[in-house]
């Protein structure tokens, strides 16, 4: 949201799985500090729940999660961009937004959202909920707390009042009646959604089989039009299972590294299994080629090439003869991610240049006689930067 007359930029939601009885604090800065301060004001209130579910952010770590294992606290974590998984906070924050829209569009003054949290809050925990069918401020202090009072409504003449042992009987009774209608008919919703899914499918994939999958943001969309609409193809390692939607560990055959995605990122990749090299393809679709071997190399300046001070990496052009391309290019050794590649190194070891080798690169290659794992020989680049 947009920075408040007193620097604050963000809005923490928290709320109540059961009651769904929601509580809003603005924040100057996303940090494990900030959210665990919040979360410890909440709980003097509140008491300490026995989990606690929040999405893959980076203020959710460290000092968040010391604090919830010395509470002994679960901290469930939902997958990356599956906001089905917390749909009970997606909603709130939904609420919250319009509420704040339109209290902002009377006022005329959004640098003030902050002052308008209080009431939104309020209307969110007055206002019965459609799952439970209570409202949540009722279910929470069971019924003896009316946020409207005394706004909307006058308060009523304080008359003869009860003894407190008769009184505090009747609380207790009207909020297990409470607990017992929200319960019915969180029953009642779950099981309509239940009913709902049941009809859907879910795609197995196959150990060791290959997929594509969806970008990881809110739409899904590549980097660019001229991106595919899928990355790929990784290769399924294993699979875990869970109600919320199976989640697979894949690797990527490009880095060797491994992530896991939602099954609903994943596509099956259809290929023909005698003709396509499954490498070649994930290579050229990251926009990775792989060096087959450095054929030669030249000086832009050939006159300043003369000098020691003149050979440098700027100057240097290197022929390289990339795997999957008959004729060799020329490319720029200035390139970063070039200088790193196993064959270049080896081949300016070999012809009287290794002081354009990178220090550190140079050491490896001294004292263990190959390069680290990253330099493989694959160089990220675009196809149009090669000199011709």
């Amino acid at each position: 949201v947009p920075m408040s007359r007193q620097s604050y930029k963000y809005i923490l939601v928290i709320i109540d799985a059961c009651s769904r009885y929601v509580r809003l604090f603005p924040l100057f800065d996303l940090t494990a500090e900030s959210a665990a301060r919040i979360v410890m004001e909440h709980m003097t209130q509140f008491g300490i729940p026995n989990e606690i579910c929040t999405d893959n952010s980076t203020q959710f770590e460290m000092v968040f999660k010391e604090m919830l294992e010395m509470l002994s606290i679960k901290d469930y974590k939902i997958q990356p961009y599956s906001h089905q998984e917390n749909s009970i906070v997606e909603r709130a924050n939904k609420e919250v937004l319009r509420h704040l829209r339109n209290f902002i569009f009377d006022r005329k003054v959004i640098t003030d959202w902050p002052d308008f949290l209080p009431q939104v809050e309020q209307i969110m925990n007055s206002h019965a909920s459609q799952a439970t069918g209570v409202a949540p401020v009722d279910m929470v202090f069971a019924g003896q707390v009316n946020l409207n009072q005394g706004k909307l409504f006058p308060q009523p003449p304080y008359n003869n009042v009860e003894p407190m042992s008769e009184y505090m009987q009747r609380i207790i009774k009207r909020q297990e009646s409470l607990l017992q209608i929200a319960a019915r008919n969180q029953n009642e919703t779950d099981m309509f959604h239940l009913a709902k899914n049941s009809g859907t499918s879910t795609t197995e994939f196959p150990i060791n089989s290959f997929v594509t999958v969806a970008y990881e943001n809110d739409e899904h969309k590549p980097p660019s039009k001229l991106h595919n609409r899928r990355r790929g193809p990784f290769r399924i390692l294993s699979k875990t299972t869970r109600e919320e939607g199976d989640v697979y560990n894949c690797l990527d055959l490009v880095t060797n590294k491994e992530y896991s995605f939602h099954v609903k990122l994943l596509h099956p990749f259809q290929y023909d299994v005698m003709r396509t090299n499954i490498e070649e393809v994930a290579t050229t679709e990251r926009q990775f080629f792989t060096v087959e071997r450095v054929v030669s190399h030249r000086w832009k300046n050939p006159q300043l090439a003369t000098t020691l001070k003149g050979q440098k990496a700027d100057n240097l052009e290197l022929e390289i003869k990339w795997v999957g391309y008959e004729v060799p290019e020329w490319n720029r050794y200035d390139e970063p991610s070039i200088k790193k590649v196993k064959e270049v190194i080896t081949y300016l070891e070999s012809n009287a240049l290794r002081h354009l080798v990178p220090q550190n690169l140079r050491t490896v290659i001294g004292k263990r006689g190959r390069p680290s794992q990253q330099n493989r020989g694959r160089y990220k680049r675009r196809r149009s930067q090669s000199i011709s």
